[in-house]
């Protein structure tokens, strides 16, 4: 059954991969989506999409921009998932074991890029030759040569490593536990922190506090304040482009022959 379980989680891991770059990014890869794949063939949706949505509030702010490296929160979310599943535990449990597992596969992602430059010398080969076809077929080959150790690698920690968190997680103090409960709402928090980082300005900072408002003194549920954010700005853009079009001045004569 382990085994069973092991080959599935990195089958989807691969798949999911896929089809991030081969869909041109659908975010497929995202912590709720493969948090709630992960559940679904694991046979426990309801903790899958618990799991993924408390995941994608951690890893919301981790993008990549330029150089910088974020946390892999696909395969973060797939093994705190499958762990968490498969041990029948809290989502902290996942949420412990997630966050660790993403960054230290971020720290090897220049190895696993590495291994597509093997691939270079038949490339150039077959552009010589003006070979086509065969430069279409090795698109999957350089991305499953990337793939495939990944999801080989979930499998075999998800297969070995079970039996070893769970003796370890029985063995840790109540103490402990209770510090990673704390942790792991400590990290929905960053994950906040760094979105509203990227975000944060004189104009925006206002909606911010009126958010806080409505679920601090009208007890409003996060639902109801998402749909109260969508009327909002659907009546600020209709109101913006009302008085953009009624309130234009009258281009000047100068302006007009900058305009041509």
């Amino acid at each position: 059954m382990l085994i069973y379980q092991s080959v599935i989680v990195g089958v989807i891991c691969l798949v999911l991969d896929f089809f991030e770059e081969f869909l041109s990014f659908p975010m497929c890869s995202r912590p709720m989506v493969v948090g709630s794949v992960v559940g679904f063939f694991l046979g426990d949706l309801k903790a899958g999409v618990m799991i993924g949505a408390s995941l994608e509030l951690v890893f919301m702010g981790a993008v990549q921009i330029g150089a910088s490296t974020p946390p892999d929160s696909l395969i973060g979310t797939a093994v705190g998932t499958a762990f968490a599943i498969i041990m029948h535990a809290d989502v902290e449990v996942a949420l412990a074991l997630a966050v660790p597992v993403a960054l230290l596969v971020s720290m090897t992602a220049s190895f696993w890029l590495t291994l597509r430059t093997l691939w270079h010398p038949t490339i150039e080969k077959m552009m010589n030759k003006g070979d086509y076809k065969g430069l279409e077929r090795m698109f999957y080959v350089v991305a499953l040569t990337l793939y495939i150790p990944r999801a080989v690698l979930v499998s075999l920690a998800i297969f070995a490593g079970s039996s070893a968190i769970e003796q370890l997680i029985a063995v840790i103090p109540d103490f402990v536990t209770g510090g990673l409960d704390v942790a792991a709402g400590m990290m929905v928090a960053v994950g906040f922190a760094m979105l509203m980082k990227m975000m944060w300005s004189k104009k925006m900072c206002v909606y911010y506090f009126l958010g806080f408002l409505l679920v601090a003194y009208l007890n409003l549920p996060i639902l109801a304040v998402a749909f109260f954010g969508v009327i909002l700005c659907v009546i600020l853009y209709f109101e913006g482009n009302f008085k953009m079009n009624k309130a234009a001045p009258e281009a000047s004569e100068e302006e007009e022959l900058f305009n041509d």
